[in-house]
Protein backbone atom coordinates (compact mmCIF):
# COMPACT_ATOMS: atom_id res chain seq x y z
CA UNK A 1 0.00 0.00 0.00
CA UNK A 2 3.32 2.04 0.50
CA UNK A 3 4.29 1.63 -2.80
CA UNK A 4 1.30 2.41 -4.30
CA UNK A 5 0.69 5.61 -2.32
CA UNK A 6 3.83 6.68 -3.20
CA UNK A 7 3.06 6.22 -6.90
CA UNK A 8 0.03 7.74 -6.66
CA UNK A 9 1.33 11.21 -5.22
CA UNK A 10 4.83 11.64 -6.49
CA UNK A 11 3.19 10.23 -10.10
CA UNK A 12 6.91 8.17 -11.10
CA UNK A 13 9.02 10.53 -9.29
CA UNK A 14 11.44 9.67 -6.95
CA UNK A 15 11.45 12.49 -4.34
CA UNK A 16 10.13 11.32 -1.19
CA UNK A 17 11.56 13.44 0.89
CA UNK A 18 9.54 14.74 2.79
CA UNK A 19 8.11 10.69 3.54
CA UNK A 20 7.87 8.46 6.40
CA UNK A 21 7.79 5.11 5.84
CA UNK A 22 5.92 2.97 8.84
CA UNK A 23 7.43 -0.27 9.27
CA UNK A 24 4.95 -3.13 10.88
CA UNK A 25 5.62 -6.80 11.31
CA UNK A 26 5.84 -9.57 14.39
CA UNK A 27 9.32 -10.94 13.74
CA UNK A 28 12.81 -9.64 12.91
CA UNK A 29 12.63 -10.89 9.67
CA UNK A 30 9.37 -8.65 8.88
CA UNK A 31 10.52 -5.63 9.66
CA UNK A 32 14.25 -5.77 8.14
CA UNK A 33 12.27 -6.32 4.69
CA UNK A 34 10.14 -3.64 5.36
CA UNK A 35 13.24 -1.65 5.74
CA UNK A 36 14.45 -2.41 2.98
CA UNK A 37 11.57 -2.37 0.78
CA UNK A 38 10.73 1.29 1.73
CA UNK A 39 14.92 2.44 1.18
CA UNK A 40 14.31 0.47 -2.41
CA UNK A 41 11.38 2.80 -2.95
CA UNK A 42 13.67 5.83 -2.17
CA UNK A 43 12.30 6.76 1.16
CA UNK A 44 14.79 7.69 4.14
CA UNK A 45 12.88 8.32 7.03
CA UNK A 46 10.87 5.24 8.44
CA UNK A 47 8.90 5.24 11.53
CA UNK A 48 8.17 2.15 13.95
CA UNK A 49 4.73 1.36 14.26
CA UNK A 50 4.60 -2.29 15.91
CA UNK A 51 4.31 -1.98 19.43
CA UNK A 52 1.68 -4.22 21.67
CA UNK A 53 -0.37 -2.62 23.32
CA UNK A 54 -2.89 -2.83 25.95
CA UNK A 55 -5.81 -0.15 27.93
CA UNK A 56 -9.20 -0.50 27.62
CA UNK A 57 -9.10 0.72 23.38
CA UNK A 58 -5.59 -0.69 22.96
CA UNK A 59 -4.08 3.04 23.00
CA UNK A 60 -1.44 2.20 25.52
CA UNK A 61 1.90 0.98 23.35
CA UNK A 62 3.97 -1.56 25.54
CA UNK A 63 7.47 -1.57 25.85
CA UNK A 64 8.17 -5.50 25.85
CA UNK A 65 11.15 -7.68 25.61
CA UNK A 66 9.61 -8.34 21.83
CA UNK A 67 9.14 -4.68 20.87
CA UNK A 68 12.41 -3.94 21.93
CA UNK A 69 13.84 -7.20 19.64
CA UNK A 70 11.89 -5.38 16.85
CA UNK A 71 13.05 -1.84 17.52
CA UNK A 72 17.25 -2.96 17.67
CA UNK A 73 16.40 -4.95 14.22
CA UNK A 74 14.64 -1.63 12.51
CA UNK A 75 17.21 0.31 14.36
CA UNK A 76 20.47 -1.85 12.71
CA UNK A 77 18.82 -2.08 9.34
CA UNK A 78 18.12 1.79 8.76
CA UNK A 79 21.67 2.60 9.94
CA UNK A 80 23.08 0.38 7.84
CA UNK A 81 21.44 1.97 4.75
CA UNK A 82 21.62 5.50 5.91
CA UNK A 83 18.51 6.04 6.89
CA UNK A 84 16.77 8.03 9.95
CA UNK A 85 13.96 6.39 12.31
CA UNK A 86 11.16 7.43 14.38
CA UNK A 87 9.13 5.56 17.02
CA UNK A 88 5.49 6.60 17.35
CA UNK A 89 3.78 6.52 20.52
CA UNK A 90 6.67 6.64 23.53
CA UNK A 91 3.68 6.40 26.27
CA UNK A 92 6.58 6.89 29.33
CA UNK A 93 9.19 9.20 29.82
CA UNK A 94 10.98 6.45 31.31
CA UNK A 95 11.16 4.21 27.98
CA UNK A 96 13.49 6.94 26.55
CA UNK A 97 15.87 5.88 29.24
CA UNK A 98 15.20 2.09 29.21
CA UNK A 99 15.64 2.26 24.89
CA UNK A 100 18.80 4.08 25.33
CA UNK A 101 19.75 1.53 28.11
CA UNK A 102 18.86 -1.29 25.05
CA UNK A 103 21.42 0.92 22.70
CA UNK A 104 18.33 2.44 20.89
CA UNK A 105 18.20 5.87 19.89
CA UNK A 106 15.82 7.01 17.55
CA UNK A 107 16.28 10.18 15.59
CA UNK A 108 12.73 11.19 16.46
CA UNK A 109 9.50 10.54 18.79
CA UNK A 110 6.65 11.58 19.25
CA UNK A 111 3.86 10.76 22.59
CA UNK A 112 0.43 12.03 23.79
CA UNK A 113 1.42 10.04 27.43
CA UNK A 114 1.85 13.28 28.94
CA UNK A 115 -1.42 14.90 27.68
CA UNK A 116 -3.52 11.06 28.12
CA UNK A 117 -1.71 10.61 31.15
CA UNK A 118 -2.51 14.00 33.25
CA UNK A 119 -6.26 13.73 31.84
CA UNK A 120 -6.57 10.32 33.85
CA UNK A 121 -5.06 11.95 36.82
CA UNK A 122 -1.48 10.47 36.43
CA UNK A 123 1.73 11.97 36.87
CA UNK A 124 5.28 11.06 35.39
CA UNK A 125 9.04 11.76 36.76
CA UNK A 126 11.74 11.03 33.87
CA UNK A 127 13.21 8.04 36.13
CA UNK A 128 10.33 6.70 37.98
CA UNK A 129 6.80 4.86 37.33
CA UNK A 130 3.48 6.87 36.66
CA UNK A 131 1.56 7.74 40.16
CA UNK A 132 -1.89 7.71 39.53
CA UNK A 133 -2.28 10.86 42.43
CA UNK A 134 -6.20 11.73 41.78
CA UNK A 135 -7.47 8.14 42.95
CA UNK A 136 -4.89 6.95 44.96
CA UNK A 137 -4.32 8.72 48.09
CA UNK A 138 -1.17 7.02 49.45
CA UNK A 139 0.07 7.91 45.21
CA UNK A 140 0.62 11.64 45.77
CA UNK A 141 2.93 10.79 49.11
CA UNK A 142 5.03 8.16 47.05
CA UNK A 143 4.80 10.59 44.25
CA UNK A 144 6.70 13.27 46.60
CA UNK A 145 9.09 10.96 47.63
CA UNK A 146 10.75 9.71 44.31
CA UNK A 147 10.38 13.58 43.42
CA UNK A 148 12.60 14.62 46.15
CA UNK A 149 14.77 11.35 45.22
CA UNK A 150 15.00 12.69 41.43
CA UNK A 151 15.53 15.80 42.11
CA UNK A 152 12.66 16.95 39.96
CA UNK A 153 11.38 20.45 40.50
CA UNK A 154 9.15 22.29 37.99
CA UNK A 155 7.05 25.29 38.68
CA UNK A 156 3.42 23.04 38.15
CA UNK A 157 4.16 20.64 40.75
CA UNK A 158 5.11 22.56 43.83
CA UNK A 159 2.08 22.43 45.76
CA UNK A 160 -0.94 19.31 46.21
CA UNK A 161 -3.22 21.65 43.63
CA UNK A 162 -1.77 18.91 41.55
CA UNK A 163 -4.20 16.34 42.29
CA UNK A 164 -7.21 19.11 41.75
CA UNK A 165 -5.64 20.62 38.35
CA UNK A 166 -5.67 18.36 35.03
CA UNK A 167 -3.70 21.45 33.43
CA UNK A 168 -0.75 21.28 36.06
CA UNK A 169 -0.46 16.87 35.72
CA UNK A 170 -0.30 17.48 31.65
CA UNK A 171 2.17 20.73 31.87
CA UNK A 172 4.01 19.10 34.67
CA UNK A 173 4.24 15.57 32.72
CA UNK A 174 5.35 17.40 29.34
CA UNK A 175 8.42 18.73 31.63
CA UNK A 176 8.82 14.99 33.11
CA UNK A 177 9.18 13.98 28.89
CA UNK A 178 12.00 16.88 28.49
CA UNK A 179 13.59 16.38 31.09
CA UNK A 180 13.99 12.27 29.97
CA UNK A 181 15.32 13.87 26.65
CA UNK A 182 17.86 15.86 28.46
CA UNK A 183 19.08 13.18 30.32
CA UNK A 184 19.16 10.59 27.02
CA UNK A 185 21.01 13.18 25.22
CA UNK A 186 23.41 14.68 27.76
CA UNK A 187 24.12 11.09 29.22
CA UNK A 188 23.24 10.15 33.17
CA UNK A 189 25.95 11.98 35.45
CA UNK A 190 24.65 11.23 38.77
CA UNK A 191 25.94 6.96 39.49
CA UNK A 192 22.70 7.58 41.69
CA UNK A 193 20.77 7.92 38.19
CA UNK A 194 22.52 5.54 36.07
CA UNK A 195 21.52 2.89 38.87
CA UNK A 196 17.89 3.71 38.68
CA UNK A 197 17.96 3.51 35.26
CA UNK A 198 19.73 0.53 34.77
CA UNK A 199 17.02 -1.15 37.08
CA UNK A 200 13.99 -0.56 34.66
Amino acid sequence: MGELFLKWVFQGTRDTGQVIGVVHGRTVKQIREGVRKWHELGVRYIAFGSFGTSGRDGSVNLLSQNSLKLLKALQDEALSLGMKFHIFGIGNPTYLLRLKNEGIEPTSFDSTGWWKAGGFGKVFLPLSQQFHITRKPLALSKFLSAKSADSHSCPFCLDSVLTKSRWLRVLHNLVAFAEAVQIVTDGVQSPHLLLKVMRR
